[in-house]
Order: C-alpha cells, then structure tokens, then sequence
C-alpha cells in the first residue's frame, strides 16, 4: 500500500471542527481514519486493526454511517441523523480533497505486494483474507495493508478446508461436460478479475427451460463462490442507473429469468463488460454531478434467446443447462444440502487450482485466440494446469463464440442472407460491388425478411456491412472490403466448412 495516499495528519494538527455533534465525529474520524479520496472526490477512510486486517470505507457507505454512529454513540453519547451524516460525509469528502494522490480501494479482490499474487476479501467479521500466491493459497488474518471495501449486504465466501476437491462441482452442474470446464473457467477467471479501466469481464449467458436449475446454479454456486450476499439473484433493471449501482456495490450482478434486451440495453451491456462511467445530475442542482464507474462481472441467464446483438454475443460465454431427471427434481432439496456441506471442501480446490493457474500464466502461449485474449491466456493456463490437450479448452472458448455469434447474427436481417451467400460462394470467396451485393440479396431475402437492419439502397448496405465485419468473422464468416471501388469480397474462412442457416 502507498501511504502517500493518505493525508499527512500532521496537515489536519491545527484544523477546528467546533463542538457540534459533526464537529465532534469530524475530530473523531480524523483521529482514528487514515483519509484518502477516490478518483471520483469521495472520501476514502481506513484504519488498521488490532490483530487484524485493515478496514476500509467510502464516505458515502451505509456501513461507514453505522460504524460512526455506533463509536459516537459508546464514546460520547451522540446521536447522529441522516442530515448530520450527510453534512460529515460532505465535510470528509472536502478534507479528502487536499490529497496529492487518488486512493484507490478494491472490491472483493486485490493484488498482493509487488503485484505478484491475489488476495481475496473473505468479507467476515474478522477481516480475513485469502492469498493466492507463488501457486499457493494461504489465509491472511492480520497486518494486511489492502484496501478492501464492501457493501452492506455482503457476506462472507466459504471457510477453507485442509484438502479442496474441485471436481466435488461438476455432479451439481447439470450441463454438457464442454459447458462444465468453460463454466469452471469462466468463474475462476472471474476470480482474479481486479476493477482496473483495462479489465475485459467475460459475460456470462446461461440459457434453459424450465426445470434446468439455471436459477439454482446462479442463486447456489456463482454466488456462493464468487460474491456471497443477502440478495442472491435479481429481476433485470429498467433504469440503466440501477444497473451501475448494483455493479459499484457487487463484485458480480446476477440477473434473472431474462427474455429481451434492446440494442441500447445490449450497447449498455458491453461498456459495462469493458468500463465507462455513469453520470448523474445531482438533485436539485443545475451543475453538479456524481460519478461512478460501470464496470464489473456479470451473469444473465433466461429461458427465451435474449441477446440479439453480435458486439454482446462476442463478449460474452454461453452455458446450456439440460433438462433435469425425475429423480433429480424429487431429490432436490436433499441436493442443495449435500451442495453446502460440499461447499468449503470444493472452493478449497478451485482457489488452489486457481493459485496453480497464475503460477503458469505468466509463461504461457495462446495457440486459439478468441474475442476476450485474457480469457483465452487463462484457459491456456488451465490446459497446463489440469493436463488438458494443449488447445483444448482455448478450441472449445472459440466455438462457443463462433456459435453464440452464428445464433445473434441469425436474428440480424443483414446478416442472415450475407451468411446465406458465405455459404454459396464458399471459402474461394466472392468479389461484389456494393450494388451487386445489394442486388444479390434483394435475389435471396423474401420481401417480408427486408426490415429491421436490412438496407434501404447500396450506400446504407456499405456502412451496415461495415458494422457486422468483426461479428461476422467470429462466426466464422469472411468479409474484406477489397479494390476496385470499395467493393466487397464475402465467403467462408478456410476452417469454416458447414454453415447451416
């Protein structure tokens, strides 16, 4: 940790609060908070602990309020409302302003000293965190320097077991076995996920009917391991703002029973998967502002074919669940508490798979490179790790997204006949002006199919096609603007030879 991220206390010796109940918390905080700011001008306040790990608070937090209100209350007798907890936390965060460096807190998962391993925060009473480091994992329960942050809800991961079995999971997944080893990859992956502006998050989509599980895989293992807390799974929001709040406070947001997303949703979706910030007017201003990051991991899972967008498709992983047994749904409840009694021997074993993994990673080659290159890099790694084929799992990412892109570009009313002629011209490809190409699909598309992204004339058919190149091409499609007269050349890649529309 950089302690120059904090103010010098010896800045704040000769500072006068009054002795108003704020007066007196603002004296108290100082005395007992290191004091950070955050990239957004929100107070950073943490403190280390006797025999434990350091804790660490926003400004804004309901935990930060409950923490102060209770010391207030114990070691003077103040009582604290909302208007004067919002006065502190506006006070703190013009303090905060004087730093000279941004104060940057975590989310669940921190990098170690160095940079050359991973903690994770427990989110336990007693601060404990995990260290994966030098392919080991081991429990840090004091003098930790990192700054962890958590939001009221949060609860705490699995207690670790002397022997971790991580294949104890795959009879709770009920899905095809190349769906079991992306799923696992994709969750351990998500583990040493850090919110940095340069993190791509691999969505993950988990469709089926109903009586698969998907709910229960979301509610009763993402969760479980990944980011336990009070609300387990939730409806899709209607405001976007809703959804950026629920990404600022979760390490990952769980969405249930999904059945549409609009383009500007699926747009949303993708900057989310990537980084961008939100921002929104304050109330009953004119100028000013608060913002926050749309950022984090998220799961969505639903019954219908939801994602009709190729750019979220791309991004994103596609799970299949399989019709549960008879048996399976009359044994239900007996399963879900075999599940938990399993729970600590299984993260056991995923952590220490995962320690093993980024012990390798940094020495490992992607020989099949899919959209998200990190995602590919890893499960390189896990191939090593696990004795897998080299290839193997980095071919089965790549079809999956080559498939997932087949499904969404299949919805698109461009993209569907372009495939149609891929397939005709085959991997020798073919050369089209734009008006011949527009003419070609005017022969192949039935009039009532001539909507929706299907061009108007020639030059609207350029700049859509221009759109759908990178989707195509993780479908396996071929589409090169090429001389003369910017024509368009289309067919099959080389290793592509069975389309079928």
């Amino acid at each position: 940790m950089n302690k120059d991220q904090f103010i010098d206390k010896k800045k704040l010796a000769n500072a006068e609060f009054g002795d108003s109940s704020v007066g007196k918390s603002l004296t108290h905080v100082i005395k007992t908070f290191d004091i950070g700011v955050n990239e957004f001008g929100a107070a950073v306040l943490s403190r280390k602990q006797q025999g434990k790990n350091r804790e660490t608070y926003l400004s804004s937090s309901t935990r930060f309020a409950r923490i102060v209100r209770e010391e207030m209350m114990l070691s003077l007798g103040i009582t604290l409302d909302k208007s004067q907890i919002d006065e502190l936390k506006e006070k703190l965060n013009g303090i905060a302003g004087i730093c000279s460096q941004i104060c940057t807190p975590f989310l669940r998962v921190a990098p170690t000293e160095c940079d050359k391993g991973l903690l994770i925060d427990v989110c336990d009473d007693e601060g404990t965190q995990y260290q994966l480091k030098d392919g080991e994992v081991t429990v840090i329960s004091q003098d930790s320097e990192a700054l962890f942050i958590s939001s009221q809800d949060a609860q705490a991961l699995p207690t670790l077991t002397e022997e971790g079995d991580w294949k104890m999971l795959l009879p709770y997944l009920n899905m095809e076995k190349r769906h079991q080893f992306l799923f696992i990859a994709w969750l351990l992956h998500t583990m040493t996920l850090i919110r940095h502006p340069d993190t791509a998050y691999p969505i993950l989509v988990i469709y089926g009917g109903q009586g698969t599980g998907k709910s229960t895989v979301s509610k009763r293992i993402i969760r479980s391991l990944l980011d336990p807390r009070a609300a387990k799974i939730k409806s899709f929001p209607k405001e976007k703002e809703n959804l950026a709040i629920a990404l600022q406070n979760e390490f990952c947001s769980i969405y249930d029973n999904m059945r549409s997303l609009s383009k500007e949703w699926s747009d949303y979706l993708c900057i989310a998967a990537t980084y961008g910030v939100e921002e929104k007017r304050k109330l009953f201003t004119d100028g000013d502002s608060v913002k926050f990051n749309l950022h984090g991991s998220l799961v969505l899972n639903g019954i219908h074919d939801f994602i009709k967008e190729p750019d979220l498709a791309s991004r994103s992983i596609y799970i299949s669940m399989k019709q549960l047994t008879e048996e399976q749904r009359v044994n239900s409840k007996e399963m879900l508490g075999n599940l938990e009694k399993d729970m600590p021997k299984i993260y056991t074993g995923l952590l220490q798979l995962l320690a093993k993994i980024l012990h390798v990673l940094p020495e490992v080659t992607i020989t099949k490179a899919g959209r998200l290159d990190e995602f590919s890099r890893f499960l390189a790694g896990f191939e090593i790790v696990s004795g897998v084929p080299d290839g193997h799992l980095q071919g089965l990412y790549l079809k999956n997204q080559k498939d997932s892109a087949l499904e969404s570009l299949y919805l698109n009313k461009l993209a569907k006949p372009l495939i149609h002629i891929a397939q005709q011209t085959g991997t020798a490809g073919k050369k089209f002006t734009p008006t011949e190409l527009y003419d070609e699909l005017l022969r192949v598309t039935p009039i009532p199919d001539r909507k929706g992204e299907f061009p108007e004339n020639p030059i609207q058919l350029g700049l859509r096609v221009d759109g759908l190149i990178s989707s195509l091409g993780m479908a396996g499609i071929r589409v090169e603007r090429v001389a003369p007269k910017n024509s368009i050349l289309i067919g099959l890649q080389k290793e592509v030879q069975q389309l079928t529309v």
